[in-house]
Formats: C-alpha cells, structure tokens, sequence
C-alpha cells in the first residue's frame, strides 16, 4: 500500500521504508529466520547506516539497500 505510491510520487523515503516493512511480512519474515544471525544483522547495520530500505533477495542471502547515488 506504500510502495507503488512512494515510486509514483518519487518519495524514497516512502519506498524505502515499505521495502524494509516487507522484511517482516509473511513468508520473507520466515526466510530470514532461516538464515544466519549475521544477515538480518546486516540488513539492521545497513539501515541504520542511512539506507532509506534494505533487504534481503529472493531466498537469499544477498543484501541490498535502497539509497540515491552522491
């Protein structure tokens, strides 16, 4: 509900957090408990870095954030 409308109204922060919400929802929440403490560590420590989001791919255990280029 938040991230078509943070792409359309080109709001990163917007996109970013609904991307790091969907971390937590449904089976992504299962698939990063299935994987060492280290990568939700991860995706935690690229975050608080100053990421707009972050998450893990697919099934994992590639990371990746969601930022703009300076």
């Amino acid at each position: 509900m938040r991230m078509l409308p943070g792409i359309a109204g080109r709001d990163l922060d917007l996109f970013g957090s609904s991307v790091t919400a969907i971390q937590g929802m449904g089976f992504k929440k299962v698939e990063l408990n299935l994987q060492p403490p280290g990568i939700p560590a991860l995706i935690e420590t690229v975050h608080l870095a100053g990421a707009a989001g972050a998450g893990m791919s697919s099934f994992g255990s590639t990371i990746y954030a969601v930022g703009i280029q300076i």
